[in-house]
């Protein structure tokens, strides 16, 4: 990555919410956060991120409402949904849910150290994938 990259992290939970940040921190990116889905359309809408890794189940509007509203915008920053594990649940998870609706990946709670390493790579990949159309917000320097 040439530059440090700005990840959105949403999740209607302040510890969870800190305890990602810091990991991403941790690997060179600078974060901001939102704690529900009303919010993170509103940074969406005013900024450039790289990434944003987008709780399922939130108060307000949910990650699949973000997700809804991101296609429906042509958003093109990827978007990693990341929700708890349906324990015993022969049904899809959250998370693979969220990637049948245009998320990247979906990743599993609890969060590691490891797992964000993997979802930053998804920056690059995205980018070598195809080209960066910056649609919406001002651009960022």
């Amino acid at each position: 990555m040439a530059h440090r990259p700005v990840v959105l992290v949403v999740d209607d939970n302040k510890p969870t919410r800190d305890l990602i940040s810091q990991y991403l921190a941790d690997q060179g990116a600078d974060v901001v956060d939102a704690g529900d889905g009303d919010q993170a359309i509103a940074l969406l809408e005013q900024h450039k991120f790289d990434l944003v890794l987008l709780d399922i189940l939130m108060p307000n509007r949910d990650g699949f409402e973000v997700l809804r509203w991101a296609t429906q915008q042509d958003c093109s920053v990827p978007i990693v949904a990341i929700s708890q594990e349906r324990a015993g649940s022969t049904q899809m998870s959250y998370a693979a849910m969220a990637t049948s609706m245009g998320a990247v990946k979906g990743v599993d709670k609890p969060i590691t150290p490891g797992k964000v390493a993997d979802m930053l790579k998804l920056i690059d990949d995205s980018a070598e994938a195809s080209p960066v159309i910056e649609s919406y917000g001002p651009p960022r320097y």
